[in-house]
């Protein structure tokens, strides 16, 4: 990609170049004195007219990278993607149009929106494992605290055997065993 400075962009037949500025009026923008320049999101590579603030760009992220790209993940582990507004499946998502990938790729083989008291269970424990096979469909909590508080406690049983099994290794080395 060729990069220009300061150069207007005058010529509408030809593609415009990164760092191309032109009126507002003359792309189809915002009429008026507002500058625009041409520029790539650097998350993304998508290239779009930026409008200036004092020979600046007003940013540099396209608007898709400004509300966390396409899938981010949440701090408890679970992954969230962005519905836009004409999806089929936009009643599921925030207010920020954000809703949680398992409860999207279950809504999606089930052909349906998925109501709140829905829930979907990851069977193999792992928060980011977002197969269908891996993912079950339960209709409230009723099933799935019992579950999830058995595995917890699994868990917390484990790794206190692992910690007396590393004890014990310590005691078996010091006698000389």
């Amino acid at each position: 990609m060729t990069v220009r400075s300061k150069t207007t962009y005058t010529d509408l037949s030809k593609p415009p170049v990164i760092g191309d500025t032109a009126y507002g009026d003359f792309i189809n923008k915002k009429p008026g004195e507002r500058r625009f320049i041409w520029l790539n999101c650097p998350y993304c590579g998508k290239v779009r007219w930026v409008a200036l603030n004092k020979g600046e760009p007003h940013t540099k992220r396209c608007v898709r990278c400004r509300q966390g790209g396409i899938r981010s993940k949440t701090g408890d582990g679970y992954i969230t993607v962005f519905i836009p507004r004409h999806d089929f499946f936009r009643p599921m998502a925030t207010k920020l149009g954000r809703c949680l990938e398992h409860r999207l790729v279950m809504a999606k083989h089930l052909h349906r929106c998925l109501l709140p008291w829905e829930i979907i269970h990851h069977k193999n424990g792992i928060k980011d494992d977002n197969r269908i096979e891996n993912l079950a469909f339960i209709l409230g909590q009723y099933r799935h605290v019992p579950d999830t508080e058995l595995k917890r406690y699994v868990k917390r049983l484990e790794k206190k055997v692992s910690e007396l099994e590393d004890i014990l290794d310590v005691y078996k080395y010091e006698a000389g065993e």
